[in-house]
């Protein structure tokens, strides 16, 4: 091989680093948020393998914010870079089966999520909708989003506005496994209160986010909504993990369903207008019908005693007689007798 040759190898190959480097750059940008530091950067790409300086990688951001649409928050050191709102960085590859299964995910995430979480995605279900009109008239499968409707069974509420800067620190941090100070009103509160946080992970629960966190030097893990919080900063010491801490376990303890108590042991009697779909979607592996002569019949599951459960009670209205526990029954007995009073008396 002559000089010329291997000096034109090593300039292919500086290319290709360079420009798969660039790629994971432009991949690691946020799209929300105070944006990432090239620093960290530095961190991510030495993770995925890549040998580079942060010298390197400030030119290179300024490089790509010539031929992208970037955005350099400069209003305070270390700069953080991020996507300009409504610009995100795809080549798009999807087939028309992705553009159909991507239509139907957004009808039912849309409904679900606040809309700085579902941001993000719009340039993909944009782009979606528009491969799919494209394709319409030449292939069948493109129309399958005119013969499939898609409905959530509960009361269609409004999402909560969460401030997109806010949503960005908390996700970075989560990332990160650093603390956050925060500025907090409780549902009940009559003041914020000024809070450190060691964030756990995040749920989304019906419309609401939740960030799963213990607080201060506590152990006990709680959930603080993302819309109550108004001020965020992202600290630099890591968070207290309390140990074994799984953010499945600690769904499927019932935490998110703001559990009351320990499985309990349901007994109910049901009316048959109302037991088909119990049948369909029952209400634990467990449950048990008791069939009767009559238009009531025999219910007993193990459940999670929990406000979601007992939301499902109340909208059963007089189709459903709790028997067991006795302490819920005493419950829904004395909600039933607060109800009636409330309608006793015509007032208007």
């Amino acid at each position: 091989m002559s000089q010329g040759e291997g000096g034109d190898t090593l300039n292919h190959r500086t290319e290709r680093n360079t420009l798969s480097r660039q790629w994971e750059i432009l991949r690691l940008l946020p799209s929300v948020g105070a944006g990432i530091t090239a620093s960290e950067l530095v961190k991510r790409l030495t993770g995925l393998g890549f040998n580079v300086s942060k010298r390197t990688v400030e030119r290179d951001l300024n490089e790509l914010s010539r031929q992208f649409p970037l955005l350099c928050n400069d209003k305070s050191k270390p700069y953080g870079w991020r996507w300009m709102d409504n610009a995100s960085f795809d080549i798009p590859n999807l087939s028309i089966s992705d553009c159909v299964s991507l239509i139907m995910a957004e009808e039912v995430i849309s409904p679900l999520l606040p809309p700085s979480v579902l941001r993000p995605l719009k340039p993909r279900f944009e782009y979606a909708k528009k491969h799919l009109q494209e394709a319409n008239q030449s292939h069948p499968l493109a129309r399958w989003t005119d013969k499939v409707a898609i409905r959530p069974p509960s009361m269609p509420l409004l999402p909560p506005v969460i401030d997109e800067q806010v949503l960005g620190i908390i996700q970075s941090a989560l990332l990160d496994e650093k603390q956050v100070k925060v500025v907090y009103f409780g549902v009940w509160a009559k003041e914020a209160k000024t809070l450190v946080l060691h964030p756990l992970g995040l749920i989304h629960r019906g419309k609401i986010l939740y960030l799963v966190a213990t607080a201060f030097g506590y152990r006990d893990t709680r959930l603080y909504a993302l819309q109550r919080i108004s001020v965020v900063e992202q600290l630099e010491e890591k968070i207290d993990k309390p140990v074994n801490f799984s953010l499945k376990d600690y769904v499927d303890s019932g935490a998110a369903e703001f559990s009351l108590s320990d499985d309990i042991a349901f007994k109910a009697r049901i009316h048959r207008s109302v037991i088909n779909y119990l049948f369909e979607t029952p209400l634990s592996d467990d449950m048990q019908v008791e069939k009767t002569e009559s238009d009531w019949l025999g219910l007993t599951a193990t459940v999670k005693d929990s406000w979601q459960f007992r939301w499902w009670l109340r909208s059963q209205g007089s189709c459903i007689e709790v028997i067991a526990p006795t302490t819920l029954r005493q419950t829904i007995k004395n909600e039933v007798i607060a109800l009636a009073n409330l309608y006793k008396v015509d007032n208007f």
